[in-house]
């Protein structure tokens, strides 16, 4: 219901899913030391803002033996591509991000995360106060907002597609708006020219169909569908070896 009334407003509503982000979140200690799989602030966030079904999913690695094994903190912190390219593998995804949050205060946190989602480039490098709530509001608050934005970058690109579509789309409408059907008689003295005429017509840039109205000995009534004005139709028929002259009120083809 709230879709068709923002439909009904003209709101572009997007409601196609991202591709799955998957998230590599390390925690840089006050002593510089780095851990990826610690129970730490920055880690705990990521996993309560985790969502796999929303316009954004966002997974985060779920550091068990296998992870463990397939990539370490100074790995991520390199973004070793070989390590990262393995991560993928495992959880079936296009995109990993490696996201890096540190102390800088007793509620206050600096937060860094860069490469490619879904909706293209991020480069995130923000610092969060928590206050009352300490680093672990901070670091959900982090969290939170680096979702936020991946969700509004896939948003965009997706509303920039549907607008190069319906654009496409009215280019198309303008053109077959464009082409004007004009009844035409075609003389010939044979059949067999009949054909030839009919052929020469088809081939002549510029004109899109020819529809067949009526067929008589010596001549018929078409239907010829083309975008071009009247002079510019005379030319290229012309080009086809075809006379398009006008008698007695009507539109007539010849060969020459």
């Amino acid at each position: 219901r709230v879709r068709a009334l923002l439909r009904k407003a003209r709101v572009a509503v997007v409601t196609q899913k991202a591709p799955p982000v998957l998230i590599v979140p390390l925690w840089r200690t006050a002593d510089g030391m780095v851990e990826i799989w610690g129970d730490n602030p920055w880690r705990k966030a990521w996993l309560a803002a985790q969502d796999e079904h929303a316009l954004q999913p966002v997974i985060v690695a779920a550091g068990d033996e296998t992870d463990q094994q397939t990539i370490s903190a100074a790995q991520a912190l390199a973004l070793d591509e070989e390590r990262l390219e393995a991560l993928k593998n495992r959880y079936d995804v296009r995109h990993v991000l490696v996201t890096v949050a540190e102390p800088v205060g007793e509620a206050v946190l600096r937060a860094t995360m860069s490469g490619r989602a879904p909706g293209g480039n991020v480069a995130f490098d923000k610092t969060y106060d928590g206050a009352a709530g300490g680093l672990a509001a901070a670091a959900q608050t982090a969290a939170h907002r680096f979702v936020d934005i991946m969700t509004m970058k896939w948003r965009q690109k997706v509303l920039a597609r549907l607008r190069k579509e319906a654009r496409a789309r009215a280019a198309q409408r303008a053109r077959q708006a464009a082409l004007t059907w004009r009844t035409v008689v075609v003389a010939f003295d044979s059949l067999r020219q009949w054909q030839a005429i009919r052929a020469r017509l088809l081939s002549t840039p510029g004109v899109q169909a020819v529809d067949v109205r009526s067929l008589g000995p010596d001549h018929a009534v078409i239907g010829l569908r083309s975008n071009l004005q009247l002079p510019q139709l005379r030319n290229a028929l012309a080009q086809s070896r075809l006379e398009l002259y006008q008698a007695s009120g009507r539109l007539v083809v010849r060969a020459y």
